[in-house]
């Protein structure tokens, strides 16, 4: 677990600064789910939870004084390594008059590493209430018929000395299937959407006025989920695609969909700004793509499940 988080706190780290207007706190009514939840946080884990109703998203904000992040060196290896490796420099996303548009840049490249002598862990306070949060998720809203749960939960942890947050945004069924196991720890990472991130206004600020808290729009998670796999798919992944860089990243956004069997839209852009080409996809043509169905991933993948797998029934 403790790899697991420093790999994201590493990955992505967005610092703001200058003036900025206080964000619109929404209405303070709470459902009866959500009350418990803050006082489970509160009187049993001892954790000063502020917690928001956004219609379909529930917002965490839990203030902290300790780090989230350490930083300590390492034994220095004097060695500089280079690969070939996809050089990806820009795959930006938006949703407009019922289109997905995705803008791309994207090479094949050299990359070369060199071990600066230090690494960054997540620290034990910040591991530890991470952990006691999400099982209070589990606890309270797993329980909830589907109709009165909420879609989408955010999670925001930041300490309050230094103006640094660790934000996680999680569709509530993505995690029931982690937990059941329906969903492989490399899955369900690729669909938590999280980030590093620093505002000078989380200085002192254990009541969460910093946080922009708005529901979460599943064009906005699609987006980001489709970025989260085609850096991992091209980036880090032992099995780099071969096929055409275009086809691949359509197969990705067309399984990105079917997982949550999606079909509010009606094409798919990319633009290759590289190679100064344009791609459409209409929903039966994009919907015949499939990056899981080649010989990348085994048969018995845990990821194609929607739903857990039921057990065979009993002989009679």
């Amino acid at each position: 677990m403790k790899r697991l988080l420093s790999f994201w706190v590493i990955t992505v780290l967005i610092i703001t600064t200058g003036c900025h207007k206080e964000a619109k706190r929404p209405p303070a009514t709470l459902s009866d789910a959500e009350k418990k939840f803050a006082e489970i946080c509160r009187n049993e884990h001892k954790l000063n939870v502020q917690v928001y109703d956004a219609t379909n998203t529930v917002w965490v904000y839990l203030p902290m004084e300790e780090d989230l992040i350490d930083y300590h060196g390492t034994p220095r290896i004097n060695e500089t390594k280079t690969k070939k490796q996809f050089v990806l420099s820009t795959f930006e996303g938006d949703f407009k008059d019922a289109q997905y548009r995705f803008l791309l840049d994207l090479t094949d490249g050299i990359k070369t590493t060199k071990d600066q002598g230090y690494k960054s862990d997540a620290t034990e306070a910040f591991i530890k209430n991470r952990l006691l949060l999400y099982s209070t998720i589990s606890q309270v809203f797993f329980e909830l018929e589907k109709d009165k749960a909420p879609e989408f939960i955010a999670v925001v942890i930041g300490n309050v000395k230094k103006g640094v947050a660790y934000k996680s945004i999680l569709n509530l069924n993505d995690y029931k299937l982690y937990r059941s196991d329906a969903l492989t720890s490399e899955e369900y990472n690729l669909r938590e959407i999280s980030e590093l991130y620093g505002d000078d206004r989380l200085i002192g600020d254990n009541e969460g006025k910093s946080l922009d808290i708005k529901p979460i729009e599943w064009s906005w998670f699609l987006i980001e989920q489709v970025k989260n796999r085609v850096n991992f798919k091209f980036l880090r992944s032992d099995f780099p695609p071969k096929e055409d860089t275009v086809i691949a990243i359509a197969s990705i956004i067309a399984d990105t969909f079917r997982y949550y069997e999606y079909g509010n839209y009606s094409a798919v852009l990319i633009k290759d700004i590289r190679n100064r080409t344009s791609y459409r996809f209409d929903k039966p043509q994009l919907a015949t793509f499939e990056e899981t169905a080649g010989n990348v991933h085994p048969p018995n993948i845990k990821i194609q499940y929607l739903t857990p797998p039921q057990p065979a029934a009993a002989a009679p």
